[in-house]
């Protein structure tokens, strides 16, 4: 991923406003746990296209992951607006209602992401993750 990195800076300085450099730079800092980072390239991403609505998902993604969860719904919602086909988006939705302890809703759309692309990254061990805490939660109320 580091490796990655080095790329895009290199395809940055020849086109500062390569907006699929912007994003996918954002979301590999994502991969590597730098939220913070990430944010200002999917803003520049999104203030070269507004249109563009791999952006919206993943600055949604990383606002999750800094628990700005209201701001990272409304990104991944936005980025739905824009492409309703993205399963990556419904996903993220998902961990957001996971993070929100809204467990049900999170398996609908973990499942739904699964359903449009069965080789999504991490969509296996997010269902697995939930099953647990689902079987957890359902163990406490009993």
């Amino acid at each position: 991923m580091e490796e990655s990195l080095e790329y895009y800076d290199k395809a940055l300085k020849i086109n500062p406003d390569n907006k699929f450099a912007l994003n996918n730079k954002g979301y590999t800092l994502i991969l590597l746990e730098k939220y913070e980072e990430s944010i200002p390239l999917l803003n520049k991403a999104i203030s070269v296209d507004k249109k563009f609505s791999y952006s919206y998902n993943n600055r949604g993604l990383a606002k999750i992951k800094l628990n700005l969860c209201e701001e990272g719904r409304k990104d991944i919602e936005d980025s739905l607006k824009l492409d309703s086909q993205n399963a990556d988006a419904y996903k993220n939705l998902g961990i957001y209602h996971m993070k929100k302890m809204e467990y049900q809703e999170a398996m609908d759309l973990f499942l739904k992401a699964k359903k449009m692309d069965g080789s999504l990254t991490g969509i296996d061990t997010l269902i697995n993750k939930l099953k647990l805490k689902m079987e957890v939660n359902h163990t406490l109320d009993t």
